[in-house]
């Protein structure tokens, strides 16, 4: 058991490791086989990869879009919601 809140996030079999697919390592504990794991990632891909329109919609100024987007659009974020249909 974790005691302290450093170092303790775990996404998956991989632990900290910020993918997709490690995530899917833990299907099984929402009841779910890997390939409806896989479509509900891919749902959600389609919905984050709007999120700029939607940040827009809502009044963030673009310097404050721009600024997010270094970090929710890093190359291999990006790539991995494209990967499920993002």
């Amino acid at each position: 058991m974790c005691r302290t809140r450093v170092g303790c996030w775990r996404n998956g079999a991989r632990g900290a490791e910020s993918s997709i697919d490690n995530a899917l390592t833990q299907c099984q504990a929402y009841w779910l086989s890997p390939q409806e794991a896989a479509v509900e990632a891919g749902k959600v891909a389609v919905v984050v990869s709007g999120w700029q329109a939607h940040f827009g919609a809502a009044g963030v100024p673009r310097l404050l879009i721009d600024q997010a987007a270094e970090q929710i659009d890093r190359p291999d974020l990006l790539r991995q919601r494209r990967q499920f249909g993002g």
